[in-house]
């Protein structure tokens, strides 16, 4: 980008130039400044990936004195930075990625933070366009940050089908769960998982690194209901590598998380995905569609009674297949893990993949 002082600053990649020399580049905690030699400079964030904290080991004894605390940032819940005692301390003020991960941008007197396509000034609240999704949050503003309730939300894309956190990059550029990223992928491109997340997605969304583009908006999607997929480490104690859960938000939509374990082989990571997606996704959205609650009220009586909530899609799943035969698990989400085992395992008969699919615990 270029300004009215005639500064040119150029960005390629984790590396930040201006008029043709480094001034810095990222690493996983923090930044290295290059304007005097190489310092290694670490960042505490918080919650919400503000930066709050930058220092470094000047003299290189291993310990942090205040001295070596570079800048402090105290930020107002939307976003405007506390004045008078969060000054830069030592150093140089580095504004790269510091509110919610974000690059505020003071050129021209704008002070606003380069939110992807659009520029947030945190003076009003405000974004400065139009939220490309706002006939989904009819009671909102078009131009409103996270929901007007920064302290809960973070701002992210705001698709239906919202993969922002499972393809989190890391600042080398690289995925932080690459397992997780290429087994959703290898979900989504088949037939059966390409269809069922379809319903939930809205139109142009696309899936990274596949040549899935959903070209309308998905049914589920004009129902009301978003689905989210998230990795992170999981502390069951029962085996458990997945976890689902269901929420209304405050605008009357909604959310469905999945998250997944980061272990695991390929052919283990997707039938995760496949388990997760078509027994408690598909259980939590009839649960929505029948009565516009989160009750159970899809699930059977027998069920309901006497099972605790964590139980009675896993229950209900394996009745169904028992007495009906004709779940969406047992049908298409068998036909994509025969699939899957050819590609990436190999090893198990079909008895032995369906016994695997259903062997979970209760």
């Amino acid at each position: 980008k270029t300004v009215s002082t005639g500064a040119i600053t150029e960005y390629a990649g984790n590396y930040v130039y201006q008029d043709g020399s480094l001034k810095f580049f990222n690493h996983p905690e923090g930044y290295v400044d290059a304007e005097n030699g190489f310092d290694y400079v670490y960042q505490y964030k918080d919650h919400l990936g503000n930066v709050r904290l930058s220092y470094k080991d000047a003299n290189g004894d291993g310990l942090i004195a205040t001295s070596e605390i570079l800048e402090e940032n105290n930020y107002y819940p939307f976003g405007l930075r506390h004045k008078g005692y969060n000054n830069v301390v030592n150093g140089t003020e580095n504004k790269y990625q510091t509110f919610q991960g974000q690059e505020l941008e003071e050129e021209l007197g704008k002070n606003t933070y380069a939110y992807e396509w659009r520029d947030y000034d945190p003076a009003i609240a405000r974004f400065n366009k139009i939220d490309r999704f706002a006939e989904k949050y009819e009671k909102l503003s078009p131009y409103h940050f996270s929901a007007n309730n920064p302290i809960y939300f973070r701002e992210i894309a705001g698709d239906s089908l919202n993969l922002a956190q499972l393809f989190t990059k890391n600042d080398d550029g690289n995925y932080v769960n690459p397992n997780a990223v290429k087994a959703f992928q290898a979900f989504a491109g088949t037939k059966e998982g390409k269809s069922y997340l379809s319903q939930f997605a809205s139109k142009g969304q696309s899936v990274e690194g596949t040549d899935v583009t959903f070209g309308t908006d998905g049914k589920y999607h004009n129902e009301g209901i978003d689905l989210a997929y998230n990795t992170e480490p999981l502390s069951a104690s029962d085996g458990r590598d997945g976890e689902t859960g269901a929420k209304q938000e405050e605008n009357g939509r909604f959310t469905i998380d999945v998250t997944l374990g980061e272990s695991g082989s390929q052919f283990d990571k997707i039938l995760d995905i496949t388990h997760e997606t078509f027994i408690h996704v598909e259980g939590f959205t009839q649960d929505i569609l029948d009565n516009k609650k989160l009750d159970y009220s899809n699930m059977s009586d027998f069920v309901n009674e006497r099972y605790s909530k964590r139980s009675r899609h896993h229950v209900q799943a394996k009745l169904d297949q028992r007495n009906k035969g004709n779940t969406l698990f047992g049908t298409k989400g068998f036909n994509l893990l025969l699939n899957a085992n050819k590609k990436y395992n190999g090893n198990k008969t079909r008895n032995q993949v369906w016994n695997t699919m259903w062997d979970y615990v209760d």
